[in-house]
């Protein structure tokens, strides 16, 4: 079964209610319609009239049904240049027989439209909402082509399968992806980030699976319900929302462009916590799957064969996205002057912390002797560290 994940952005610039909460940027949801073989879910554009259809309607009669106005054949036809000119394919295009879904297929002007009934409306027929929505899921997690599948259906529909209640001709963009999602994931984040005006960045509790959905046993995981860069700046581990698990509010990229690190989860929870603070909702709302070819798997050199090897090359990948997530802190705290004296002082020492943590695994593994002890004394120096330092030293006096 193909693994799905939910990014949302919308298409047209003022349509979109809830993509600043989005897991995914915008640049990234437009890469993967380029890079082909995700499925996209859109509503249909602008049809006046408000849910269903008039009392009598047909299906096969679009005189009887609720149409494109003016305004939605326009942003149709708009949508699709701006697909063409981003340079995104379509392999197969799937219509709701529903007339407003076929003319905003066809008005796309991107391929032949297939009308497939069990994307047809399920406010209208919702007596048969379960069965409908049972079979659209089956047709997205069939999907194996190497273009996209784009999919034009109704509102309700789309927030039957993913959570999300687009806007009109606004579009869904499913990420393929090891990870699974809770149905009411996106709505349960909504609502949080509608409570807690100041938190920047919500992740959840998940359930922990290998490759053929069997639970196993993690590591690490987020003890903390509630943190800010004070909070951070005390504990002695890395804190961090789990990136599988992560959402965040715009204004974490806008505010300070692109990351700068490789492993996303650490860069952007400090990025939340400049801004404002993060929560950890305790519920397990998506399933994180573990493999050899996982992300975790590489960064953390897990697996079988020798002990020192593996050592060795974890420390050395842990190291590199320690550097590069202090590599990205640094850079958002020379953007942010605005900053009072106890948030500098916080934020130099969380700083201090993973560049500190970073050199120390550096030179346990590839550095002199001299170099070691630099470290150590760099770390004994300074608070918020000085416990790694001490384990640092242990590792140090057992090599030598």
């Amino acid at each position: 079964m193909r693994r799905i994940g939910f990014a949302i952005f919308a298409i047209l610039l003022g349509l979109c209610t809830a993509a600043n909460i989005a897991r995914a940027g915008d640049a990234e949801a437009w890469s993967a319609l380029r890079a082909g073989g995700h499925v996209a879910l859109m509503r249909h554009a602008d049809a006046p009239g408000g849910f269903g259809d008039p009392p009598g309607f047909k299906v096969e009669d679009c005189a009887t049904q609720r149409n494109l106005s003016a305004k939605g054949r326009a942003d149709a036809l708009r949508i699709g240049a701006r697909l063409r000119s981003e340079g995104v394919g379509l392999a197969t295009i799937l219509s709701s027989p529903w007339c407003r879904c076929i003319d905003t297929a066809t008005l796309l002007q991107l391929g032949p439209v297939k009308t497939v009934p069990t994307f047809g409306n399920v406010v209208v027929l919702r007596d048969q909402r379960e069965a409908l929505t049972s079979g659209a899921r089956a047709v997205i997690e069939q999907w194996t082509g190497s273009g996209n599948l784009l999919i034009v259906t109704h509102g309700a529909n789309i927030q039957a399968i993913t959570g999300i209640q687009p806007a009109s001709g606004e579009i869904v963009v499913m990420m393929a992806g090891d990870d699974v999602s809770a149905p009411d994931r996106v709505e349960r984040l909504l609502h949080a980030y509608a409570r807690y005006p100041q938190t920047m960045a919500i992740g959840t509790d998940f359930v922990s699976v290998d490759a053929d959905d069997h639970p196993v046993g993690i590591d690490f995981r987020t003890r903390l319900l509630h943190f800010d860069l004070s909070t951070l700046a005390r504990v002695h581990g890395f804190d961090t929302l789990l990136g599988a698990a992560l959402s965040f509010r715009r204004e974490v990229f806008q505010r300070f462009g692109p990351l700068r690190g490789t492993v996303e989860d650490n860069a952007l929870t400090l990025r939340a916590c400049l801004l404002g603070d993060c929560r950890n909702l305790p519920e397990k709302l998506v399933r994180y799957r573990q493999h050899a070819g996982s992300v975790s798997h590489g960064v953390f050199a897990r697996g079988t064969g020798d002990r020192r090897i593996l050592q060795r090359a974890r420390y050395r990948r842990t190291a590199a996205f320690l550097a590069g997530t202090a590599e990205d802190f640094a850079h958002c705290l020379a953007q942010s002057p605005e900053m009072c004296a106890r948030d500098r002082l916080d934020a130099d020492r969380v700083l201090h912390k993973y560049s500190t943590v970073a050199a120390m695994r550096m030179a346990l593994t590839d550095g002199q002797f001299r170099e070691r002890l630099a470290v150590l004394h760099r770390a004994m120096s300074q608070p918020g560290v000085r416990r790694r330092g001490l384990e640092y030293a242990t590792k140090l006096w057992r090599r030598y």
